[in-house]
């Protein structure tokens, strides 16, 4: 899988995450739909989109970013909470004890050291959500371009909660792209209202781009160059996966024009 890996950009191994490991992941999150007050924030997620102050302060808290098309004329959600959620982040895998559990799996420990990495850190995850009718579509784009470090070292490990099919709105991926070094990169503003993109874009050919349909409990390594992106979820059954983005310790460093910054009491 590590030759794979550094020929494509990405590796699959299906169906490595036992079922009764999703399902409590997956019970924890529905308790914590019910617990939450959306009255309080309507934080709506877009992908390559500026950020305000809300998205800034995720980095070390758990935040629920809602979907964009959930709210009636009034500014009600139309659809049940469950349905509502885009995804709920950025500090579950330190903060809560099921999310610790199921992130800091031996699994992807020893993925990380097959690929090459020496001391790697967690500095972000993120349950997503992909609802049945109401899942948004994610741009494609890289990973390194929103978790910088110098040199570039993002990984993703990307867990399928649920069957990934074309029909639910699976992810793709351009095989090969990672040998394009990311050039584009979001920051954080100086005075912490929100961020930039700063850079060279890539408009990203998606030419010869892939479906990676997997069954659930399969694991995604995803290169942070490599070009990855998902449609719109028009489908009646949801597509629920939760994303760890990790970078190396060992001879890289955590730029301080990063938007995702830890309180020094959360340390990553």
């Amino acid at each position: 899988q590590a030759e794979f890996y550094h020929k494509n950009g990405y590796a699959v191994l299906e169906s490595v995450i036992p079922v009764e490991k999703l399902n409590e992941v997956q019970d924890r999150v529905e308790q914590m739909i019910e617990e939450y007050d959306f009255s309080k924030e309507m934080s709506v997620f877009k992908t390559m989109k500026d950020r305000g102050s809300d998205f800034l302060s995720s980095g070390d808290i758990i935040h629920f970013f809602l979907e964009e098309d959930v709210f009636d004329d009034k500014g009600q959600l139309k659809v049940p909470k469950n349905h509502s959620v885009n995804k709920i982040g950025h500090a579950q895998h330190d903060l809560d004890s099921v999310f610790e559990k199921f992130s800091y799996n031996p699994v992807y420990a020893q993925l990380l050291q097959a690929i090459g990495y020496k001391r790697p850190t967690c500095v972000q995850s993120m349950y997503i959500f992909k609802s049945p009718k109401v899942g948004g579509k994610v741009d494609p784009h890289t990973d390194n371009t929103f978790l910088i470090t110098n040199p570039l070292s993002t990984i993703g490990i990307w867990v399928a909660l649920d069957d990934a099919t074309l029909e639910n709105g699976c992810m793709w991926g351009v095989p090969g792209s990672h040998k394009n070094p990311t050039k584009y990169f979001m920051k954080r503003k100086a005075d912490n209202s929100g961020t930039y993109f700063d850079g060279v874009k890539d408009e990203h050919d998606i030419t010869g781009a892939v479906p990676l349909e997997v069954p659930k409990g399969s694991v995604v390594v995803l290169h942070g160059d490599f070009v990855h992106y998902s449609g719109h979820n028009s489908s009646s059954k949801r597509r629920h996966a939760y994303t760890l983005h990790i970078v190396e310790s060992e001879g890289a460093k955590w730029l301080p024009e990063n938007w995702l910054q830890r309180r020094p009491e959360r340390p990553f």
